[in-house]
């Protein structure tokens, strides 16, 4: 699934070092993955296996100053949050195609975008004259993972619109910008791809969409802009999830009793 076109002809070269490798280990970790395939490949070594999902720690909470600190810096404007790398393969081009049927609904919103640019400059510049969107976008350059979450705290919606990425497609939880916004309590738009979309939409926080649909996009933002109930629902689900089960402190408890288990004694 990692090889595209020439997985037939690595997949049995990386499958004797794997045997080869994990004849000397009493227990193997890995992460999510949809349907539990990652879980299944290697139970076939005949070891215990544990996955691991790719969540942050309870201790990387921003204080009240720094939250009031970004709300301030935001205005009182409504804010649409896209946290990670800017580019296409993580749905930057269909964030920024929702913004003007969004904006012609709810002229107070904002779209924020934090995170590394990996896209041409001019590339981002032309989308946003062609669109239209100048005065309603803010850009902001990756920056420490707890003055991100103050911004998120000021934020109203978080948006994940992932694409058919090979990675996207085999995963199930393990996008690191859900869990980022479930901290910070945001529900969140998500593309339904690999069981991502199911992940969050199972668990009550969030709207799944195609992801290669700009219209969908602006519709489940605007659903949660002109519903303040199910936004506030769908936000407290997703916190709560994160502190009972999607936080790094619960994995490390349970990556401890599963070491610490007797079948690895």
């Amino acid at each position: 699934r990692y090889f595209g076109r020439l997985g037939w002809l690595a997949r049995p070269f990386v499958r004797r070092l794997e045997r080869l490798w994990l004849a000397r280990v009493v227990a193997i970790t890995t992460i999510d993955s949809r349907d539990g395939w990652l879980e299944e490949y290697y139970r076939c070594m005949r070891r215990p296996v544990l996955a691991l999902w790719n969540t942050p720690s309870r201790d990387d909470e921003p204080d009240a100053a720094e939250i009031a600190a970004a709300a301030s810096e935001l205005g009182s404007a409504r804010i649409v949050a896209y946290a990670g790398a800017l580019k296409r393969i993580k749905g930057l081009d269909v964030a920024l195609g929702a913004i003007p049927a969004v904006r012609d609904r709810f002229p107070d919103v904002r779209f924020l975008f934090i995170g590394p640019l990996q896209e041409k400059q001019e590339y981002i510049d032309r989308l946003r004259h062609d669109l239209g969107i100048g005065d309603v976008t803010i850009f902001r350059a990756q920056m420490p993972y707890r003055r991100l979450q103050a911004y998120l705290r000021a934020s109203f919606i978080g948006l994940a619109i992932l694409q058919k990425e090979r990675n996207h497609l085999a995963g199930e939880g393990n996008c690191r910008k859900i869990f980022t916004y479930m901290q910070a309590g945001l529900p969140i738009v998500v593309s339904d791809v690999g069981s991502i979309g199911a992940f969050v939409r199972d668990h009550g926080f969030g709207i799944s969409i195609d992801g290669e649909d700009s219209a969908q996009a602006a519709g489940a933002i605007c659903s949660y802009l002109e519903n303040p109930d199910l936004r506030r629902q769908h936000a407290q689900a997703g916190r709560r999830a994160y502190l009972d089960r999607f936080n790094w402190e619960q994995q490390a408890g349970t990556f401890t009793h599963f070491i610490n288990g007797p079948d690895h004694a």
